[in-house]
């Protein structure tokens, strides 16, 4: 019965793309390949940069899969604020007329940033005891 409804619906419609939905899913598909876009950009250049090592400097592995992670977060952050930007500034206001307020709540996001840091703390407190009771030496010359 919805589904009858909803094709009625439709077909009432002269142009079935200016329905709402048909314009979030064409944003929504143009953000999501721009951010695949940017990640793979972003993922290769990280890579070629490793993989151009000479072997006459250390190198932390880790520092770049760290980054390689804190750029993919940053793209998700950035790509959730645009989404959000959008489907409040542009698609509410075509497709219902009506906006609505933009809101980044600092306090309830620093808040969120807090726990977690503390979080992390927390979980790293038993590997550090048990790191802390170990001899360096010795586990340095079982590894070699």
């Amino acid at each position: 019965m919805l589904r009858q409804w909803l094709e009625a619906r439709r077909a009432s419609f002269e142009n079935p793309e200016s329905l709402p939905g048909s314009l979030a899913w064409g944003t929504w598909r143009i953000l999501l390949k721009s951010l695949a876009v940017l990640g793979f950009f972003a993922g290769a250049g990280l890579a070629a940069n490793l993989l151009q090592y000479d072997g006459f400097q250390p190198v932390n592995v880790a520092t770049y899969l760290g980054w390689l992670v804190i750029v993919q977060i940053g793209l998700v952050l950035l790509a959730g604020l645009v989404v959000g930007v959008i489907l409040v500034k542009v698609v509410n206001l075509q497709s219902f007329g009506w906006s609505l307020q933009l809101e980044l709540p600092g306090t309830d996001l620093l808040q969120m940033a807090a726990w977690v840091i503390a979080g992390c703390l927390v979980a790293g407190i038993a590997p550090a005891v048990l790191a802390s009771r170990l001899e360096p030496a010795t586990i340095l010359r079982e590894d070699g």
